[in-house]
């Protein structure tokens, strides 16, 4: 996505350094949506990015045009396409290489135990007591602690799962419909003083 297309919604300020005045995009400014924005004002639908698909991509794929791109960032609070953005395949593959040192590595180290179902431990009154609830997570002391090596209904996620799951989660986008993303594109333009 070429830089000035996106920064070119941005207003511009005038900012003087050693007696040398130059117009520059404010890029202090910004708007956040709201759901509601979305929700009473706007039809909105769900999509979900495709491989390594940008923003700009994904733009003009929808709209037609790649110069909304801005707006599906804005929408979905997307302040830094580098970190809140998902990673397509070899981009996910080399990050993964670069923070675990490989692949193998962050497959074979968990990240966390996590419950598939309530697990109580025997209690001396008639009722058992929880000790922990369906999806949450079960560290290794407590395993030991109250033996629960045999018979316990858990999931080690590993680093790479853990990853690859918020990286996909990044890929689930709010949208608006065609017709009125110039009417959002407006109204945007106008809360960034444009």
């Amino acid at each position: 996505m070429a830089q000035a297309t996106f920064f070119r919604s941005y207003p511009k300020i005038d900012l003087k350094q050693d007696d040398v005045t130059k117009r520059v995009t404010d890029l202090s400014r910004y708007v956040r949506s709201s759901n509601d924005l979305l929700t009473q004002k706007y039809e909105y639908f769900d999509y979900i990015i495709n491989g390594s698909e940008r923003p700009d991509q994904v733009s003009y794929g929808v709209y037609g045009n790649s110069k909304f791109s801005w707006i599906i960032l804005i929408i979905n609070n997307i302040r830094n396409i580098w970190t809140e953005w998902p990673l397509g395949q070899n981009e996910f593959g080399r990050f993964i290489v670069q923070k675990y040192g490989s692949i193998v590595t962050a497959q074979s180290q968990t990240y966390r135990n996590i419950a598939l179902k309530d697990i109580d431990k025997p209690s001396t009154s008639s009722l058992p007591e929880l000790i922990i609830a369906t999806g949450q997570p079960i560290d290794s002391t407590t395993i030991t602690n109250y033996s629960l090596t045999v018979d316990v209904d858990y999931e080690i996620k590993t680093n790479y799962r853990r990853e690859y799951d918020l990286n996909e989660d990044k890929r689930k986008l709010k949208l608006v419909r065609k017709e009125l993303v110039t009417t959002i594109q407006d109204e945007l333009r106008s809360l960034f003083g444009a």
